[in-house]
């Protein structure tokens, strides 16, 4: 029995011998009033009320962290409107299913990425959106596929506008073919092939809107809005696909969802709110102007919180999203040890159960201050998952996010 409880306390010095007594108080005092997820949603930011709740998820594939976006979810109204990280195609399609049960779900979540590994978790919480009589609506902010959404403005424009279908297929080639070895066909144009194509798409969006009277007559208000959004959206994905080929300075990506994310709230009523679930990289704003967040507060955006997640010592199966035609189940062990000292003190203060730090209640301490300046960073799950991760944890915490809710262990 000694050399048990010797072992645990050689073990307690080792992981927890950077994070002052202060610290490891502060963080046990907040669990005790940690707050709830539906308190998250509910807590005013400054005078007015946040109309805008971001969530960044930490691991795209774990059951945990999508039972949280489920729980968050569940908060919405049907005044509300559910953001995610797919374009406005895919968007409208889970909306689809989530009203009329159309559609293979299955095969909607996982062609939309927008919750990466874990479809069947992700499934569970939209079956229960389904379910509910008062439903928010589902929309997508990113730039999704443009091969689907070029066959669809492409019908479209043949059922209103025939006489312009000719120029428009020409026009939108680049965009609705693959190219070869699975290389997106934009990074085989030249440069005077790409500034055809964007004055192209230039073109077919003034189309639109100087032919938005006859287009509208001939199809309804919806059918044109909605195949002008597909338009601006293919705008966008080409604008991406340029920085990308450019390797360009400022990613465009953040601004496109933040553009995209105040069209759907300013469609939503005036009590209607938005819950954007992204990647956690796309909540940075102190350390990145480019992200979802710092630049849809530069916009003008509603007030929002922002809740990060964030993971602890687990083992757990996941698909590679990296992987074109067959995904491969693969373990993943994220360990502890690898854990920096922000981490561990989470770990410290939380033991097994999940719990939720509002970030917005600053320590008093100045010696919890100070050490939160110099370990404001928590460890890199690159390490651990390469290019799959969408958690590059460098941003500084405190200034990025409101709240970070915690999750010790993580399961397929």
């Amino acid at each position: 029995m000694k050399v048990v409880h010797f072992a645990l306390a050689l073990l307690a010095i080792t992981v927890f011998e950077d994070t002052p007594k202060p610290v490891v108080d502060w963080f046990a005092e907040a669990k005790k009033h940690a707050v709830s997820p539906q308190e998250i949603v509910a807590r005013p930011v400054g005078e007015a009320s946040a109309r805008v709740v971001m969530v960044g998820r930490a691991f795209a594939g774990t059951a945990e962290l999508a039972r949280f976006e489920g729980t968050i979810a569940a908060c919405a109204t049907a005044n509300d409107v559910l953001a995610l990280d797919c374009g406005y195609r895919e968007g409208e399609e889970l909306e689809r299913w989530v009203r009329t049960g159309v559609g293979d779900a299955d095969k909607l979540l996982a062609d939309c990425h927008a919750f990466g590994w874990n479809v069947s978790a992700a499934r569970t919480w939209l079956t229960d959106l389904s379910k509910r009589e008062a439903k928010p609506k589902l929309v997508g902010i990113a730039t999704g596929d443009p091969r689907a959404a070029c066959t669809e403005v492409l019908s479209y424009i043949s059922k209103v506008d025939p006489d312009a279908l000719p120029r428009a297929e020409h026009a939108l080639r680049p965009l609705s073919v693959d190219g070869r070895n699975g290389e997106a066909a934009y990074f085989q144009l030249d440069d005077n092939q790409r500034v055809v194509l964007r004055l192209a798409l230039e073109e077919t969006l003034g189309l639109f809107r100087d032919a938005e009277a006859q287009y509208t007559t001939k199809s309804s208000a919806a059918e044109f809005a909605g195949h002008s959004r597909l338009l601006i959206g293919l705008s966008q994905y080409e604008e991406v696909m340029r920085f990308e080929r450019d390797n360009g300075e400022h990613d465009p990506r953040g601004r496109i969802m933040a553009e995209n994310a105040l069209v759907a709230l300013k469609n939503r009523p005036e009590t209607g709110r938005l819950f954007a679930f992204v990647g956690l990289r796309d909540l940075a704003r102190a350390s990145d102007a480019d992200s979802f967040a710092a630049q849809f507060k530069g916009l003008g955006g509603e007030p929002f919180v922002a809740v990060a997640t964030a993971c602890g010592s687990a083992e757990f199966l996941a698909l590679d999203p990296n992987a074109t035609t067959k995904r491969i189940p693969r373990a993943l062990k994220i360990s502890l040890a690898d854990a920096g000292p922000l981490e561990r003190a989470f770990a410290h203060a939380s033991g097994d159960a999940a719990w939720i730090l509002d970030l917005r209640v600053k320590p008093a301490d100045a010696n919890v201050t100070a050490w939160f300046a110099e370990h404001r960073s928590l460890r890199s799950a690159d390490d651990v998952c390469g290019a799959a991760s969408e958690t590059p944890w460098d941003h500084e915490v405190l200034v990025d996010f409101d709240a970070i809710a915690w999750f010790p262990t993580l399961s397929r």
